[in-house]
């Protein structure tokens, strides 16, 4: 690595966003989804259908909406029920390289791998696979560019609902510090932010990650930025954000976009059978059965008389509600059938 002045230069010289080279997208996929079981047994945690659709292809969504037509993923846990998931987009004819990782490469890892398939010359525009967020990363892009920095991230004004924390501005709009981190020169009082995940990242970053091995952005590459006093910009948005890790906080989620669906954008409802009641073209409801809005049903999905289905629900795949069933306040997807009650839960089906 190269010196210049007070801070590093990357092996392609100034650390300098530019308009002019291409972006590309990367979504960080290859976590084990624990926090989630038993519902990732069987399913991928960026494979976990939110409003239904796979977690990660609501990041997917938002690249292109921003104009982005090329995109990474790295993959580690059951990785081929994670490219089943990704399908949607290369049916679409989107470019999507896949980096399969034997050992989870951490953050940084992950980022270099999927840099190394989509080009190191271009700005990668990072999400992670297990949050969805409002923001418009078109609009996040342009910041960038215009800012000069080598890096952005897009914090969220701290409002209540997240705990994330750890990453603070000073008055000029910088970060300047990271967890316990700090930067040389601060001006005026710190302000602290929770990190989304979603960051873009110049070519000359590459230069700073290891060759091989795991490593980790916020802890060892940005702490690097700080302490050579070079600009990490950001980017602040009161925009819907939600890291659906837990149980709770994806069915917290799921019932935010149930009352506000314009909180994340790109979303396609199937038709208003009723009100509260999204109903795809072939779901079956028989006669005695109750579905209680706000629902989401798509799919081979039949709900028998005698079942009650309701409020904030959502159902697909190839799914068959027996009439004793209850369903509350619960995602359910998958192939197989459902009875007794499912409630504030996170069920996948596999059909045996």
């Amino acid at each position: 690595m190269e010196y210049a002045g007070a801070g590093w230069l990357g092996r392609k010289g100034s650390m300098v966003a530019s308009p002019k080279r291409e972006v590309a997208g990367a979504v960080l996929c290859a976590g084990l989804g624990t926090r989630l079981r038993p519902a990732t047994e069987v399913t991928p945690k960026p494979a976990v259908p939110f409003m239904a659709r796979p977690i990660a292809m609501h990041s997917l969504a938002a690249l292109t909406r921003a104009g982005i037509d090329e995109f990474g993923v790295n993959v580690h846990y059951l990785p081929d029920r994670m490219r089943d998931a990704l399908s949607p987009l290369t049916s679409a004819g989107y470019p999507l390289q896949v980096s399969v990782e034997h050992t989870i490469q951490g953050t940084a890892g992950g980022v270099r791998e999927i840099w190394k398939q989509v080009g190191t010359d271009k700005t990668l525009v990072v999400c992670h696979g297990d949050v969805v967020i409002g923001t418009e990363l078109g609009e996040v892009v342009a910041a960038h560019r215009a800012s000069g920095a080598p890096v952005t991230l897009v914090l969220k004004l701290r409002d209540g609902s997240t705990s994330l924390r750890g990453v603070f501005t000073d008055a000029t709009g910088r970060i300047v510090r990271i967890i316990d981190r700090e930067r040389p020169s601060i001006v005026g009082p710190m302000m602290e932010h929770a990190f989304t995940g979603i960051q873009v990242l110049e070519p000359e970053v590459f230069d700073l990650i290891p060759e091989s091995g795991e490593s980790c952005l916020v802890t060892q590459i940005y702490p690097r930025l700080l302490a050579a006093d070079l600009p990490i910009a950001s980017y602040l948005t009161t925009a819907f954000y939600a890291d659906l890790g837990t149980y709770e906080r994806y069915l917290a989620a799921q019932r935010a976009v149930f009352d506000e669906p314009s909180r994340l954008g790109g979303l396609d409802w199937p038709s208003e059978q009723a009100p509260g009641v999204f109903r795809g073209p072939d779901v079956v409801v028989e006669g005695g059965a109750r579905l209680e809005g706000p629902v989401r049903i798509e799919g081979d999905v039949t709900i028998r008389a005698g079942a009650t289905v309701g409020p904030y629900v959502t159902i697909s795949g190839a799914v068959d509600i027996v009439g004793d069933a209850v369903v509350r306040e619960a995602a359910v997807w998958g192939h197989g059938t459902v009875t007794g009650i499912v409630e504030h839960e996170l069920r996948a089906l596999e059909a045996s």
